[in-house]
């Protein structure tokens, strides 16, 4: 599935693409406790985990991608039962408008701003 959809998401040049990771509140066990300290860091690591993946097999550019993690603290359901922590534990893909302009060649930057000197121009007289 998540192939599926960074085949899309690679198409979409103009827009910042927000991976996030939830996790259930229970307290981690022995195991993941050495690698992960607290669900924030086992929420971050399954966002960085899925822009990698997004990176390297789905050719979405890197630099369009944004990694966060929010813990237990985001929760969709109830996590007193199983299906709710379930639920709980998860990535979202949000994407919002790119705010950092597209390059543009050198060429077409000159024309802009020649284009907006005579505005200028034309407005002081």
């Amino acid at each position: 599935m998540l192939a599926r959809v960074g085949a899309v998401l690679a198409q979409i040049d103009d827009k910042t693409i927000q991976v996030s990771g939830h996790t259930d509140n229970l307290p981690l066990g022995d195991k993941l406790t050495a690698q992960f300290p607290t669900n924030w860091e086992l929420s971050a690591a399954r966002a960085v985990t899925v822009v990698r993946f997004l990176t390297e097999k789905a050719n979405v550019p890197p630099q369009r991608l944004v990694a966060s993690g929010y813990g237990e603290w985001s929760p969709l359901a109830s996590n007193r039962s199983a299906s709710g922590r379930a639920r709980n534990r998860r990535i979202e893909i949000l994407l919002t408008p790119a705010l950092a302009p597209k390059p543009m060649a050198r060429g077409k930057l000159a024309e802009v701003v020649d284009a907006h000197a005579g505005r200028k121009a034309k407005a002081k007289k």
